[in-house]
């Protein structure tokens, strides 16, 4: 199970203040929403970007989507933390990769 202390942490160091209360805000939203939360499945393709650095060894991937997914999960490796898939250079790939699934040649 993840430690509070280090996720608070890690979100005091990525976040503003007033970003930080609405994060925690909406946090406490979905805690609050889960028990009787019931996920349906999606009919079609999952196209799933994986951060690759700073995950435990047997972290949840693409795959752990399978049974709400009923098409193809395709997964792309992102060599970045979870906190960084945002930033341009790791973005840019993401972009890509979206680019051609929607416009393709």
């Amino acid at each position: 199970a993840p430690d509070p202390e280090r996720l608070l942490a890690d979100l005091r160091a990525e976040l503003a203040d007033e970003h930080l209360v609405v994060a925690l805000d909406v946090l406490a939203h979905q805690a609050a929403l889960a028990p009787t939360y019931s996920p349906e499945v999606f009919d079609g393709d999952l196209v799933y970007f994986h951060a690759s650095q700073g995950k435990p060894q047997g972290a949840p991937a693409g795959h752990a989507w399978r049974p709400w997914i009923t098409g193809r999960i395709t997964s792309y490796d992102n060599d970045c933390t979870h906190h960084a898939m945002m930033q341009p250079d790791h973005i840019a790939p993401i972009g890509k990769v979206i680019a051609a699934r929607i416009s393709p040649e």
